[in-house]
C-alpha cells in the first residue's frame, strides 16, 4: 500500500481515522487492502461480503449486500488496493460506538487511475532533447498508444514551450 499511497490521499476522503469524525450515514470514500473477505448467507438466503479495508493507518469493517455484492463480485476479493464507497454506518454498544462502512462501490485503484486519465503530457527539455531520444520516444508511444490523447511539450530555451 505504501506506493499507492499519494494516489489514495488524492483520490479518498482522507484515511481510516477520518472515520471518528463521521455521522451515521454520511458518505465516504477510502482506499485501501481488502482484508479476510468473506461471503455469508442471509437469513432470506441472499449473500453478503464482510471484510476488513485496511490502510496505512488502521482498518474498518466493511459491509457489502447482495445487490452491491453483485456488482462487485468479479472484483473482489483482490490482493490490489481499491477505492470503496459507501456510507457510514455507526452503532451504538453501550459505553462505545463501532464504525463500519456500507459499501456502494469497489474500484481497483489501478483502474480509477486509467478512467480518469484523460491526457497524457510529456514534457521535454530541449537542451536533451536529441533526434535519438526522438525516436526512443515515438517508438514507447505507438508501442504503448492507451485510451487517451497525448502531447509532448518541448521546453525551448527562454522558457518557451511548442508543442
Amino acid at each position: 500500500m505504501d506506493k499507492y499511497a499519494a494516489e489514495a490521499a488524492r483520490l479518498s476522503d482522507g484515511t481510516t481515522d477520518i472515520l471518528a469524525t463521521k455521522k451515521n450515514g454520511d458518505p465516504i470514500r477510502l482506499a485501501g487492502m481488502v482484508m479476510e473477505y468473506r461471503v455469508k448467507p442471509t437469513k432470506t438466503g441472499k449473500k453478503l461480503a464482510l471484510f476488513f479495508l485496511e490502510d496505512l493507518i488502521g482498518r474498518v469493517e466493511v459491509i457489502a449486500f447482495s445487490k452491491t455484492l453483485e456488482k462487485i463480485q468479479d472484483i473482489l476479493p483482490t490482493d490490489e488496493p481499491v477505492l470503496i464507497k459507501g456510507q457510514v454506518r455507526v452503532e451504538d454498544r453501550g459505553e462505545e460506538e463501532t464504525r463500519s462502512i456500507q459499501l456502494d462501490e469497489a474500484t481497483l485503484l489501478t483502474e480509477v487511475r486509467t478512467r480518469n486519465t484523460r491526457e497524457v503530457h510529456v514534457h521535454v527539455n530541449s537542451d536533451v532533447f536529441t533526434l535519438e531520444s526522438v525516436a526512443q520516444l515515438k517508438t514507447i508511444m505507438e508501442k504503448h498508444p492507451g485510451r487517451c490523447d497525448s502531447f509532448v511539450k518541448i521546453w525551448l530555451p527562454g522558457n518557451t514551450v511548442t508543442t
